[in-house]
């Protein structure tokens, strides 16, 4: 399993902090631990422009193919924020544990996360489509 360092754009640091500060008023258990989650990753990450970020880099608003290690399924996936998280369209919240485990790994990377009581391991194949790469670094 080639690993590599956790990348996130100073924008989408920026927004994603912003944003745990509004979500931090729900009143869910479960809403303060994807808060945990995703700050920890974020403090973990190196941080860098835009204009900088590789693009084989999961950032926000990305679009990536990834095989589940254990069925071989593959799926499209869309990382976004949790107004735009959608099951039916594929749009991951960045709050879920597949969407923070997402964020900021790189083709070839094979993540873990938790699914009731089972933990769901993917690898990333190729991402698709990433909005710093496209010039579209506003999204």
């Amino acid at each position: 399993m080639e690993t590599h360092e956790v990348l996130v754009t100073d924008a989408d640091r920026t927004k994603l902090e912003m944003q745990m500060e509004l979500w931090g008023g729900g009143d869910a258990g479960r809403t303060w631990e994807s808060i945990k989650r995703l700050h920890e990753k974020l403090d973990h990450a190196r941080v860098m422009p835009a204009s900088k970020i590789p693009a084989d880099t999961v950032t926000m608003n990305s679009i990536v193919l990834i095989r589940d290690v254990d069925t071989a399924e593959e799926h499209i996936v869309t990382l976004v924020y949790p107004s735009c998280a959608n099951i039916g369209e594929r749009k991951t919240s960045v709050m879920s544990a597949k969407g923070t485990a997402l964020l900021g790994q790189r083709i070839g990377d094979e993540i873990a996360y938790p699914i009731g009581d089972q933990v769901r391991h993917v690898r990333i194949m190729d991402v698709v489509y990433q909005p710093e790469t496209a010039g579209h670094a506003y999204l």
